[in-house]
């Protein structure tokens, strides 16, 4: 579940309506904005540090809260608006609209939430035209504009008629230069930024929708600054280290400001953001300089390699590009994404749900009130941001997105606009975002499903004696428990569990094995580090056949003491029949993607002399790469139809019996009649009805 904080909405209402539920009579009168509440910068789009895009005709204008609040008692909320006026004369018929009701989030707005504000920022940002002003030349500082009116209504206003009130008097606004760093994607070593943007748009009528008034947002998103062109993999990091706060996602890495180093090795530092970028092939050896290219391909590594990709389902809308084709480190190849179609990424296994092709508000709202994660493109391809904020206000879409101000070294502290969130609306038919003049190119959803209750599968026999050692070093033969898979589904998690018999943990290597692909070693002679040669002198890896040791690459199942069993993590001489889950001393991720079918090993090596053991218990829990459930065995023939699971199953389990007999041992081994997985002959027996039976009683939950 998402955090509660998180469920911020409005509902239908008509703006007089809005107003008066708020308490306010009516929104007419004009109101002077103090000077100290609004910040008027102008843009420059610095790229690579050469300061090309200087002194745009963009500008940003900013409203802090806390001083708004001062001069208007009672609860804030309702809308900004600013025009020029030439001469300082209240005309409508000459006064030029700047900023075009931009909201003020609050209690006013919000009466439905009985009070209570759910936008938490301590500002709101938005952009706008400057070259109306006098003296606005672009690459020229504009020092000061005259004739400027910034007004304050409860209500939006939409016709200039309100320059014509007593508040609405112009006033000298100092304008302060704003180093927007931008960036966008950078391929093969040419433009690593933004180009200075074109002449911004008027806002367009608001469409034909049957909300009025709607309004989700996220309050306390997280915001890092990026460093230059760093902004793709600084969103997916934002957006993960929310989900690991709010809805538990187990991300291990720090969300702070980190570099990437240079190819071919593309070696992070510890944070989340570098290891994020290196995943996108990104490089940035200072803060000023950087490449980098679409980030859906190093979000799904992050996620495959950290053993996440079967508790987060992926979706995408609009366009875009899927970041790179495998062997391909920059975009020049890249595969091209449709929201129409879902994405399987050749890299890594999973998919990404196409979720629509066109601009909807209303996907971005249940989104963000379901708990997912968002990141937006816009450009096409030049910039990457988290969204906290979508909606309509008096029918007009719009979107709320984190502030990326600056992204090179000419920031010293790596926090100007870290605080700010940009306002935009948007035309949902062309995908323009209005104040920002771009177009929405590609948004990407992340959102959490659970992985409890995994199915498990167990090896049965005897247990297996495990040849000793000799010496301090030399390991005997190979012991295995094999167990087979009869499914076919892509894995998302593999979590290994067994008991070992052993008098000497330290004795042991554990690795598992599916045969005809890869191999992880789960446990390496625990303590040998620390207290050599031999290592932990403790008995037994886990307490009994039904209480065994557990190897996962997920914190999920073990948040607190999330380490590998051994030195230094373990003390010596570590701990008898110990229990739980512990981190594998190589990934699991080796095996996500991969379809689960086939033998498995748990093979396990004695390396030294005089104590002894036995394998005495092997299993295996899965889960599918898209999070789903495993395919339900019980469900024969494959009805959809409630109820799913009924007399058919039967007749068609013991068609399926009849039919595998005339098989050869290995091909009866994996299939669909050998319900309990058995490899001994005859492997086709009396028990594989017990064991459908039992599956039929679980009903789908079950293997």
């Amino acid at each position: 579940m998402m955090s509660r904080r998180a469920e911020r909405a409005w509902v239908r209402r008509s703006v007089m309506g809005l107003v008066a539920a708020a308490g306010l009579a009516t929104p007419a009168m004009a109101q002077l904005v103090p000077q100290g509440a609004v910040l008027v910068e102008q843009n420059s789009y610095p790229l690579d540090g050469m300061g090309q895009g200087a002194n745009s005709m963009v500008g940003s204008i900013t409203v802090d809260y806390s001083v708004l609040a001062s001069a208007f008692p009672g609860p804030l909320g309702g809308f900004v608006n600013v025009a020029y006026l030439p001469g300082g004369i209240q005309s409508p018929s000459s006064a030029v609209w700047l900023v075009h009701n931009l909201p003020i989030f609050g209690p006013g707005l919000e009466p439905m939430l009985a009070g209570a504000s759910g936008y938490n920022a301590p500002s709101i940002t938005t952009q706008f035209n400057l070259s109306p002003l006098p003296g606005a030349v672009a690459g020229v500082p504009l020092a000061v504009a005259q004739n400027v009116a910034v007004y304050y209504s409860p209500g939006p206003q939409e016709t200039l008629n309100w320059v014509t009130q007593p508040g609405a008097i112009a006033r000298n606004w100092n304008v302060s230069p704003l180093d927007r760093g931008i960036g966008g994607t950078g391929r093969n070593g040419d433009v690593k930024g933004l180009q200075p943007p074109p002449p911004l748009g008027p806002l367009p009528a608001g469409p034909a929708q049957n909300l009025l008034w709607l309004f989700a947002y996220r309050p306390d998103h997280p915001n890092q600054q990026a460093a230059h062109n760093q902004c793709a993999p600084m969103a997916i990091s934002n957006v993960f280290t929310w989900m690991a706060t709010n809805v538990g996602l187990p991300v291990l890495h720090p969300h702070n400001i980190g570099l990437e180093g240079t190819a071919p090795n593309y070696t992070p530092d510890a944070s989340l953001v570098s290891t994020v970028g290196s995943l996108m092939k990104r490089f940035r050896v200072t803060r000023a300089n950087g490449s980098g290219i679409w980030p859906i391909q190093g979000a799904m590594a992050y996620l495959t390699r950290h053993d996440m990709a079967h508790v987060v389902s992926i979706s995408h809308r609009l366009n875009g590009a899927a970041d790179r084709i495998s062997g391909d480190p920059y975009t020049v190849n890249a595969v091209a994404m449709s929201g129409a179609n879902d994405y399987n990424s050749p890299d890594t296994g999973m998919m990404s749900k196409g979720a629509g092709a066109a601009y909807s508000t209303t996907w971005l709202k249940d989104r963000l009130q379901d708990g997912s994660g968002l990141a937006m493109d816009w450009g096409p391809a030049q910039h990457y941001v988290s969204v906290v904020g979508a909606g309509f206000l008096n029918r007009r879409a719009f979107v709320l997105h984190v502030s990326d101000a600056m992204q090179t070294n000419v920031d010293p502290m790596d926090n100007k606009g870290c605080d700010r969130f940009d306002f935009d609306y948007v035309n949902e038919a062309t995908n323009q975002l209005i104040q920002t003049a771009k177009p929405a190119d590609q948004f990407l959803s992340f959102s959490m499903v659970s992985p409890q209750n995994l199915p498990i599968r167990c090896s049965t026999g005897n247990p297996i004696a495990i040849p000793n050692g000799s010496g301090s070093t030399v390991c005997g033969a190979t012991a295995a428990a094999e167990l087979v898979i009869p499914d076919d589904f892509k894995i998302g998690l593999v979590r290994p569990s067994f008991y070992i018999t052993h008098t000497f943990q330290g004795d042991l290597r554990v690795t598992l094995t599916k045969v005809g692909g890869p191999s992880v070693v789960l446990v390496n002679r625990p303590g040998v580090s620390a207290s050599p040669p031999f290592g932990f002198s403790a008995d037994n890896l886990g307490a009994s056949a039904a209480n065994r040791f557990r190897s996962s690459n997920t914190r999920l199942f073990n948040f607190a003491n999330y380490t590998t069993y051994n030195s230094p993590g373990v003390a010596a001489p570590g701990t008898n029949n110990v229990t739980g889950d512990w981190k594998p001393e190589q990934t699991l991720a080796a095996f996500v993607g991969q379809s689960a079918k086939g033998t498995w090993r748990l093979e396990v090596q004695d390396c030294a002399t005089l104590n002894t053991g036995s394998i005495v218990s092997f299993c295996l829990e899965f889960a599918t790469l898209s999070g789903g459930p495993l395919p339900c065995r019980a469900n024969c023939d494959a009805s959809t139809v409630p109820p799913v699971l009924n007399v058919n199953d039967f007749q068609c389990f013991l068609n399926s019996f009849n039919a595998s007999l005339a098989l050869p041992v290995a091909q009866q081994i994996t299939a669909y009649a050998n319900c309990d997985a058995s490899t001994t002959s005859p492997v086709l027996n009396v028990n594989d009805f017990a064991c459908f039976i039992n599956l039929f009683s679980a009903g789908c939950t079950a293997p």
